[in-house]
């Protein structure tokens, strides 16, 4: 079942992007502390636990997350990466807390990549990630969340003795169940270069060089997750 979606204010929706990772607390302790039990067994003298860096590995269901632009003029967002993901952002209802799932391109990057690691010097693909996406009056994209609510911890030596390693790395976790706003920034005016290559083309495209972006509008629809796997978000006037 598709949830109903509405419009927001874009400065009613926290703390920054979806990548302003320090954002959200654990999902699983409902802190805001991001440092983690293994600092503290490490401050008070008790026993190093490294599991505290180990993603969970089976996560899900997915949910799909439709775009669907009903307004009278294209509109424009800024994508995610490499890959131009559309950057949904995810909230917990019940807390208020910005549900980080996307992770950047760069590795290594997950806290498990870290553990035994001999150096964990940051690489990063050779791509053009384009600067925004359009897209067209009556076209749909299509996106997701699978799920993942991602938390980032401070790295120890005892955990990873590499080279480097003892810095911010970011967990996997299982987004509990509950009730979740899933939202995205639009923008309805470009400058620079704001068309697309293939006008022709079906959904959003990507564009790339300066491309500048203003009047942000928000649009927001409701989950309940996980006994609902899609949503739409309606973009009207």
């Amino acid at each position: 079942m598709l949830a109903m979606a509405v419009r927001v204010s874009s400065r009613g929706l926290g703390c920054g992007t979806v990548f302003a990772l320090a954002c959200a607390g654990d999902p699983l302790l409902g802190s805001t502390d991001t440092t983690g039990t293994t600092a503290a067994q490490e401050a008070s003298g008790g026993p190093i636990d490294c599991a505290e860096y180990s993603s969970t590995t089976d996560i899900g269901p997915a949910v799909t997350v439709t775009l669907r632009q009903e307004g009278v003029g294209p509109i424009y967002y800024r994508p995610h990466g490499c890959g131009a993901a559309i950057p949904f952002d995810v909230t917990a209802i019940d807390g208020g807390d910005r549900v980080p799932h996307l992770l950047g391109d760069c590795t290594p990057e997950l806290c498990d990549d870290f553990v035994g690691a001999s150096a964990c010097h940051e690489t990063c693909p050779n791509c053009a990630a384009p600067s925004a996406a359009r897209i067209e009056p009556g076209e749909v994209a299509q996106g997701g969340w699978s799920g993942t609510w991602v938390v980032p911890l401070e790295m120890i030596e005892q955990c990873a003795a590499g080279t480097g390693c003892q810095s911010t790395c970011q967990r996997r976790d299982q987004a509990p169940p509950g009730r979740y706003e899933v939202s995205l920034e639009i923008f309805k005016v470009c400058s620079g270069g704001c068309e697309c290559d293939d006008p022709t083309s079906e959904g959003a495209c990507s564009l790339y060089g300066g491309t500048q972006l203003a009047y942000p509008e928000t649009f927001v629809s409701v989950i309940d997750y996980p006994a609902e796997t899609a949503v739409e978000i309606l973009i009207a006037e």
